[in-house]
């Protein structure tokens, strides 16, 4: 399934979840420069955890994202995990 980085949308990543949710485990998810699906792996992760923006956000970061140089991404992480959180 492409995504674009400017291509990124609520809607989108939605379905991007959806997929991994029906994929066996464990599942390989990949783009070339691995931030992208990085940064779709960290979403599904927060949202079935229940993790909020900062420890989504954290737990990126432990795991080796660039944020600096990928300021848009780490902003959609955010707004995504804050807007989908199953915890409240």
């Amino acid at each position: 399934m492409p995504v674009k980085p400017d291509g990124m949308s609520d809607e989108l990543t939605d379905r991007v979840l959806q997929e991994i949710e029906r994929l066996p485990k464990p599942a390989l998810i990949h783009c070339k420069s691995g931030m992208r699906s990085g940064l779709m792996t960290l979403m599904y992760v927060a949202t079935e955890q229940g993790l909020n923006a900062e420890k989504a956000t954290a737990m990126g970061k432990q795991n080796g994202f660039d944020y600096d140089s990928n300021p848009q991404m780490k902003q959609f992480l955010e707004h995504y995990v804050s807007e989908h959180d199953r915890v409240g």
